[in-house]
């Protein structure tokens, strides 16, 4: 089985005003190991996610900015709540993650929250976006409601057209078996010196597990 990496759903929508910003490697950063995702819970995935992308050349920052969601799966069915939130990872990077604040009783959540990543431009080359959304429960009890994959190679962050809002719909999360996973990944960068155009290549081969 492949594992899907996503594109936009829908048409692009442009940025509108935001007046909330994290930001990771400065004090807004939040930064913890992954066990935080052990033995979470999952519902039926639907909805879609509302992201823009865009790259602070004079910061370094990869900036993401948090839209909305809609039609997401209540978080506790029995009560028909749902109280969502983002997180973001720059995989293969699980060390540092952002996320937004946790909106109450909705499944169309609006975070108007920029989320900013402190990372050189080139090194963004291999990198993908992994946003997932989570119901924040009680007790610390998560449960998962979907997620989205970016390929970050390639992406036109001059273009103001790659800066808009797209809408991703939320995928569900493939458990693999470490032993089991295989993935070859080959990434070719060919610069032409005349006109410095760059070209990547990659394949992704991904086994489930049993």
């Amino acid at each position: 089985m492949e594992r899907l990496e996503l594109y936009p759903l829908h048409p692009k929508e442009p940025v509108r005003h935001r007046h909330k910003q994290i930001e990771h490697g400065r004090s807004k950063g939040s930064c913890s190991s992954t066990s935080t995702e052990l033995g979470f819970e999952s519902v039926s995935v639907t909805g879609e996610l509302e992201l823009a992308l865009a790259f602070n050349t004079n910061t370094s920052r990869l900036e993401i900015t948090v839209g909305t969601c809609r039609n997401l799966s209540y978080g506790d069915s029995k009560k028909r709540k749902c109280h969502p939130y983002v997180k973001i990872y720059v995989l293969p990077d699980k060390s540092c993650k952002l996320k937004t604040s946790v909106k109450k009783n909705t499944t169309d959540p609006v975070y108007n929250e920029v989320l900013k990543y402190g990372i050189q431009r080139n090194m963004l080359i291999g990198k993908r976006l992994q946003a997932t959304v989570w119901h924040s429960g009680t007790l610390k009890r998560k449960v998962f409601l979907g997620e989205v994959l970016i390929p970050l190679d390639g992406w036109r962050f001059e273009d103001k057209a790659f800066q808009c809002f797209n809408w991703y719909p939320l995928c569900p999360k493939v458990k693999w078996s470490t032993a089991e996973k295989i993935c070859l990944l080959l990434l070719k960068t060919f610069a032409c010196m005349a006109d410095m155009e760059v070209v990547f290549y990659k394949i992704s081969f991904l086994c489930p597990s049993a």
